[in-house]
Order: C-alpha cells, then structure tokens, then sequence
C-alpha cells in the first residue's frame, strides 16, 4: 500500500496531475480545496474521498482508490480541527490519522504541535 501525503499550497485542482503519476493508494492533501472545486475527470480513479474545513478553499482532503474505504471514526473530536481519525479497509485493514498541523486561534490549548499532542493522546486507542 502506498500512502502519499503533500502539503499542496492550494489550488490542488491545478497540481493533482502530477501527483496521481505517483498511482499511490491514498493521498492526504494539506491546503487542498473542497472536492466541489476539483476535476473530478481527474480523480475517478479516487471515488472515496473526505475533506474537512472551515473554508471551501483551504482544508484537509482525503483521496483513496475505489478499492479502499475510508470513514471517519465517529470519535472525532470537531476541537482538532485538521486532525481526522480515519478507520480503513480494502487492501489492508488499519487506522490512521490524517494531518494538517496548524495554529488555533481559537483556542490557545491546541497550538501547532500541542494540537497533535493531545490528538494523539485522545486516539491513542484507535491508532
């Protein structure tokens, strides 16, 4: 299984040629914009797909091939806000956790890398 995870800078719809060269299993996409956005023509070989965010320009997106299901665990915690626990199956069986480190302003507790520390401890069962 290969898992590929890029920081994209925003407007993935313009970039995600050259990534899908890599035929990689499942893609973790920081700055992607809201699947609505993308070329779907593109992506047909990624029917299963997440994203999350505040703002349809700029959030965290999940791409898996069609013979791999992703779902959200329903333990996710909406506090981390780029930090999605996700339970796959297909291929192999595992969860992970899909990252987008960054500051919260809103809440002082979850700055960058404190956000993923308690992250971690909170899923530490599930991962």
């Amino acid at each position: 299984m290969r898992i590929i995870s890029w920081n994209c800078n925003m407007a993935f719809r313009n970039k995600a040629k050259y990534l899908l060269e890599f035929d990689a299993d499942i893609y973790v996409i920081q700055e992607s914009e809201d699947t609505a956005k993308l070329n779907i023509a593109e992506l047909t070989s990624y029917p299963n797909r997440i994203w999350i965010g505040k703002n349809k320009n700029k959030g965290l997106l999940v791409l898996a091939k069609e013979n791999i299901k992703i779902e959200t665990y329903k333990e996710h915690n909406l506090n981390y806000k780029y930090i999605l626990p996700l339970k796959v199956s297909g291929k192999c069986n595992f969860n992970m956790l899909a990252v987008w480190a960054q500051d919260d302003k809103e809440n002082r507790r979850n700055q960058y890398i404190g956000q993923i520390w308690h992250a971690l401890q909170e899923y530490k069962l599930l991962i």
